[in-house]
């Protein structure tokens, strides 16, 4: 996933995948320029300004909120957006499929009809993925995580009489300011959704604190957005999955290779 704490290092491991590793990874970039923002836009810490996307997203619909229309395989792309963090966040830090050529880890916590690949975690690498015939596939173009809470060096709190769930859906548009998101599968383009998911509980391998310092281990609370494709179930033998997306002003242009095999 472009997750935000990927993000931090691509995108805060939202593909970018994990949430706000920008809290403190990009803290010290952006200090020159007075921002280390990104802990939260209350309690004075001024957020840094953000530039307009270098070019609108192609092909992009919009899934915003559970009850979205937004459907498919008969569940709501918000749902997906988040039953693919749970899978994520509850794997350990380091296992992870991601930027593995062998794909050893591809499999692990899998389940149901829809597969879950991790995406890009930012720069450009390889993966491999084995998957069973019959499953459909769901990975992120780009996508971040706002989780909450966050240690009380970061300052990160609504505002008075402020939601949490409209706290963290404001904080976490900056991240999503991506120029540009693409896929394709063997060559032919595929449709990039962008999805938002309302508030939910989840619970992150403790592990993860790593790339994410907000996270606790325990349940917390957190809002997704992001860009997916969504692939119905590819024919037996091996595929090629491509997924690039722009430079965000917290981080470097994507391109992740993912070599399928269906099986």
């Amino acid at each position: 996933m472009m997750h935000l704490k990927n993000a931090c290092a691509a995108h805060a491991r939202s593909g970018s995948h994990r949430t706000l590793p920008c809290r403190w990874a990009v803290a010290g970039a952006l200090a020159a320029a007075s921002a280390l923002a990104m802990a939260g836009s209350s309690g004075g810490v001024p957020k840094p300004a953000m530039p307009r996307a270098m070019a609108a997203v192609a092909d992009v619909d919009a899934s915003i909120g559970r009850g979205s229309s937004a459907m498919w395989r008969r569940e709501s792309l918000s749902d997906l957006a988040e039953r693919w963090y749970h899978w994520y966040e509850s794997i350990p830090a380091g296992v992870v499929p991601h930027g593995d050529p062998s794909g050893a880890n591809c499999g692990i916590s899998q389940s149901g009809p829809v597969w879950f690949l991790s995406g890009p975690l930012g720069g450009t690498f390889v993966n491999a993925c084995t998957v069973p015939a019959g499953k459909a596939i769901m990975s992120p173009v780009f996508n971040v995580i706002d989780d909450y809470p966050c240690p009380a060096e970061f300052n990160f709190e609504p505002s008075p009489g402020q939601g949490l769930e409209a706290f963290l859906t404001a904080d976490i548009a900056q991240y999503l300011d991506v120029s540009y998101t693409t896929a394709t599968l063997d060559g032919v383009a595929l449709r990039v959704q962008r999805v938002r998911t309302p508030l939910f509980a989840f619970t992150a391998a403790a592990s993860n604190k790593v790339s994410d310092p907000c996270i606790t281990g325990s349940p917390q609370l957190a809002v997704t957005e992001g860009f997916y494709v969504f692939i119905d179930p590819p024919s037996r033998g091996r595929h090629v999955l491509q997924l690039r997306s722009g430079p965000t002003v917290f981080g470097g242009a994507t391109d992740v290779t993912i070599h399928l095999t269906v099986k």
